[in-house]
């Protein structure tokens, strides 16, 4: 399976500005290869696939700026967009029921706000430095204390008020395993994010309490309120504003991955086979909450299914 090693990197860290610069060029490159491709598509109806739009940008400043396996990553995540689109496109004809909305085609990124994803994958990590428990990444002053002894992807993600460094590893799983036909079932809520429950003889209904990550949420949208109460109505964000969203997604995700942990170490514990998790289509669609909506308990819903989703992936 695979592990993620995170890194908040937020404004007062020593690599937040070369984070940033790395993403802003990397959002200069996907804008480029994106007027590229979809100008040809449009006009002579021949889509521009990888290979090509990699020999169109060979060479230009936008993709000098950026080390060479970063470029490759970033045409190829252009490249699984638009051929998204295509495919959500060609079944909207058939089925447009299925949708609530036409598909769109990738969008460009703000000129100076944008930024995008930077990935680089193994070999442009310093093998000399990964046995010394660092993360050095090609041509950058990126040096990161890390405990894998194999990395398969590392990212830098864009986020609010921050950048995540991601270190992605494997790690085997042993696939001797004694069948034991249990199987415990999730059912997720509000007050409680998910309870278990199973068809063993003496195993005890596990209950994840989800009132703290309600109160994360009720603090975070009381305080944004009480600032933007002192903004100016044309001011829509602000520094402080950026610094509590990013705080509560810091609470938020610490919470969630907790919960997940325990989770997956209880069932086990009790050596429970198969964990099953109803399928919940539309989220909140139709949910009725009253004359007053309740923000927080949307939130807990969807964190709900966040953190079902983290415990089937086992990304803790």
């Amino acid at each position: 399976m695979h592990l993620v090693e995170n890194y908040i990197i937020d404004n007062n860290h020593y690599l937040f500005k070369e984070a940033d610069s790395l993403c802003f060029l990397s959002k200069n490159f996907f804008n480029y290869a994106n007027y590229i491709s979809p100008k040809k598509t449009f006009e002579t109806g021949e889509y521009l696939n990888y290979n090509a739009i990699q020999k169109q940008c060979q060479g230009t400043p936008d993709h000098t700026a950026l080390p060479a396996k970063v470029s490759q990553q970033v045409l190829l995540r252009l490249h699984e967009s638009w051929q998204a689109f295509f495919a959500a496109n060609k079944e909207y004809k058939k089925h447009p029921d299925k949708f609530k909305s036409a598909p769109r085609i990738p969008k460009y990124k703000h000129k100076t706000l944008g930024r995008n994803l930077v990935t680089d994958k193994s070999q442009a990590v310093s093998k000399s430095a990964l046995k010394k428990g660092l993360i050095h990444l090609s041509k950058t002053q990126i040096f990161l204390t890390t405990h894998v002894k194999e990395v398969c992807i590392v990212r830098i993600v864009p986020g609010t008020y921050h950048y995540r460094i991601e270190i992605v590893c494997f790690q085997p799983v042993s696939l001797e395993r004694i069948v034991t036909e249990t199987i415990a079932g999730i059912d997720t809520g509000f007050n409680n994010i998910a309870t278990f429950n199973a068809n063993q003889p003496g195993f005890k209904p596990l209950i994840i309490n989800g009132k703290p990550l309600k109160s994360i949420y009720v603090y975070q949208h009381k305080s944004k309120a009480n600032q933007q109460f002192k903004l100016q109505p044309e001011i829509k964000t602000s520094d402080r504003l950026m610094r509590l969203t990013h705080k509560r997604n810091c609470k938020r995700d610490n919470y969630l991955y907790s919960a997940s942990r325990f989770t997956i170490d209880h069932l086990a514990a009790n050596s429970i086979e198969t964990l099953v998790i109803g399928k919940n289509d539309s989220g909140q669609t139709g949910i009725n909450l009253g004359n007053k909506i309740d923000i927080a308990r949307i939130a807990s819903l969807e964190q709900a299914t966040r953190a079902c989703s983290t415990i089937i992936m086992g990304d803790v």
